[in-house]
């Protein structure tokens, strides 16, 4: 079905763009049987698995879709997906990248049952999930850029320098400074050095590490030899679980250049 041509005039000059038919049908169907269209929801924030993520996470190959974030009460909290599942497949379908879930997801008729194939920590396993209906109140809120902060009276501090980040324990005046939750345990970082790996340059000051090679971290120590281990065990990357503002990520920092 055609949706939309190119044209810098107005005019037609030949290119243009249409939608599968088959994708179209489930639309009419949708507002056939509801008045609107009603799309499936899984209930979970996902993220590319880069190489590098792939190889600190000991898999054979960068495909599927690493999950995050489970959203409490969602279909997927209830099925027992959790933070640091890769979804491999999708009612029988192979997930080849985190873009291919969200469409298999949202069309997928609500209600249905599908089984969910995912690896944990390396283990193979199946899930039974039951879609619901996607929200219509899901917003992302814009956030400011947080500033280097120093970490206060009773703050445990460490320099990671492999990572090139510097990293306290979570007192009340950094919980504050950097609006973290009550409920979030980790390690806080305070510095992001300039010349860190382009890696940790993604993070920013009150970013919080929740866990180190899939294992949660306590304190800054926790982070340091989590970290010198994976390098003596000759692993290119190490894989941090950050909280930032209660969205959480995984990312796969490099170990090559940095000292233990």
């Amino acid at each position: 079905i055609n949706s939309a041509i190119y044209s810098r005039t107005g005019g037609s000059v030949g290119i243009g763009f249409a939608i599968p038919s088959g994708m179209a049908r489930t639309v009419i169907e949708e507002l056939r049987k509801a008045g609107k269209v009603r799309r499936g929801w899984l209930g979970v924030q996902i993220q590319s698995v880069t190489p590098e993520i792939a190889e600190s996470m000991g898999l054979a190959h960068h495909k599927g879709a690493l999950v995050g974030t489970v959203t409490d009460g969602s279909p997927a909290a209830s099925a027992g997906l959790k933070p640091g599942d890769v979804i491999l497949t999708f009612d029988g379908k192979e997930v080849a990248n985190n873009r291919t879930l969200p469409r298999m997801v949202a069309g997928t008729p609500v209600g249905t049952k599908v089984n969910v194939g995912i690896s944990r920590k390396g283990t193979a396993m199946n899930v039974a999930v039951t879609l619901a209906e996607f929200p219509e109140d899901q917003a992302a809120a814009a956030e400011d850029e947080p500033e280097e902060e120093k970490p206060g009276q009773g703050a445990v501090q460490q320099q990671v320098d492999a990572l090139g980040l510097s990293v306290s324990s979570i007192t009340a005046d950094l919980r504050k400074q950097f609006e973290i939750g009550e409920g979030v345990k980790g390690v806080v970082i305070t510095k992001v050095n300039p010349n860190a790996p382009p890696q940790s340059r993604q993070l920013r000051p009150g970013d919080v590490v929740l866990e180190v090679s899939q294992q949660p971290v306590a304190s800054p120590t926790d982070v340091q030899e989590r970290v010198a281990k994976a390098k003596s065990a000759g692993q290119k990357a190490v894989l941090l679980l950050v909280d930032r503002r209660g969205e959480q990520t995984f990312l796969a920092l490099s170990l090559e250049g940095g000292t233990p």
